[in-house]
């Protein structure tokens, strides 16, 4: 196997001096469309969080984002928590900082975390972090090492406790795996190749397949700014008939469609707000009588019952408002 370019492990720094950026860049993976089945592949929950990557030497714990600049202060239970999690060995670990919520990880409380700058927001908001990958051991690079075998020694020198995670593994049940994480409300799957090496950027060695839910809308209204529509407002009904605000869309839709849509809405009877809404000064906001439905595809609600991530799969003219209704 060809091993694409990586940072030489000769010249980058072992340890990070104060102000530094992260020592190694991270691994990404590619979004791919379906879960898949594969003798070579091996496949991990996603978690919904932050991706952070850690550095420890003795005894002392650097954390860095995605984009290298340096988090430690930020996450400061997990700092203290990793070296005697890794036995304390000097390495490189690759993980994600996840904050649960009724036992799965929840994107906008690592969030809340991520944005938090006050006293005790580690009793408020307390975060975990999940490790998948060791880049570096003692002062080994184990980038060309095949993902196996790093997953094999990880999993060797690894402690879990309560602030420092393992990230289970299944050998070639990629599909079964994915409709797990579906069942359980995760984000999705990771599929990596058992002799794939830790490359910089990202890779196809490494794909990512994210679980959509999906929910009938009924179009409620429209923004607009200069005249142009630029999303479609949409809402569904409680199991007692009240309609609850889901946000808005325009992901999935073009100029075209919005337009020719907003055209339709703009002949509807338009109504009073039915819920409190806060747009940007410029933005004009008009609610209608719901008069038609959109597949909207999301990645979850968040807590002020909004969707997350929306995008408009397609319209559905033959179903009635009353069809869009909350599960």
């Amino acid at each position: 196997m060809v091993v694409a370019d990586q940072d030489d492990a000769s010249v980058a720094p072992v340890y990070p001096g104060p102000g530094r950026a992260a020592p190694w860049r991270p691994m990404e993976p590619v979004l791919w469309r379906e879960p898949f089945d594969d003798r070579a592949w091996r496949f991990q929950p996603k978690w919904d969080g932050i991706r952070g990557l850690a550095a420890v030497q003795g005894g002392v714990t650097r954390l860095f984002g995605r984009g290298g600049g340096e988090r430690t202060d930020r996450y400061t239970e997990i700092a203290e928590a990793l070296p005697g999690a890794m036995g304390g060995r000097d390495c490189w670990v690759d993980g994600e900082i996840v904050a649960l919520a009724g036992g799965r990880p929840s994107f906008e409380r690592v969030m809340r975390r991520a944005m938090s700058r006050y006293p005790g927001a580690s009793a408020r908001t307390p975060v975990q972090y999940a490790v998948f990958d060791l880049v570096r051991l003692d002062g080994r690079d184990m980038r060309r090492m095949p993902w196996a075998e790093r997953e094999a020694e990880l999993a060797r020198v690894l402690r879990p406790s309560r602030v420092v995670l393992a990230t289970p593994t299944v050998a070639g049940q990629g599909q079964s795996l994915f409709e797990e994480m579906r069942s359980r409300g995760w984000e999705g799957v990771v599929g990596k190749r058992a002799d794939s090496p830790y490359v910089a950027g990202e890779s196809a060695l490494w794909r990512k397949v994210k679980v959509r839910r999906r929910q009938l809308c009924a179009v409620v209204g429209y923004t607009s700014r200069g005249g142009r529509c630029r999303s479609l407002l949409i809402g569904a009904y409680d199991d007692e008939g009240r309609l609850i605000d889901l946000g808005g869309v325009s992901s999935g839709l073009t100029e075209a469609h919005l337009a020719e849509v907003a055209a339709f809405l703009r002949r509807q009877p338009h109504l009073a707000p039915p819920y409190p809404t806060r747009r940007a000064p410029d933005v004009e906001v008009a609610f209608v009588r719901p008069s038609l439905c959109v597949l909207v595809e999301y990645s979850e609600r968040g807590s002020d019952g909004r969707l997350r991530a929306p995008v408009a799969v397609g319209f559905a003219p033959e179903a009635g408002p009353a069809s869009a209704v909350l599960p």
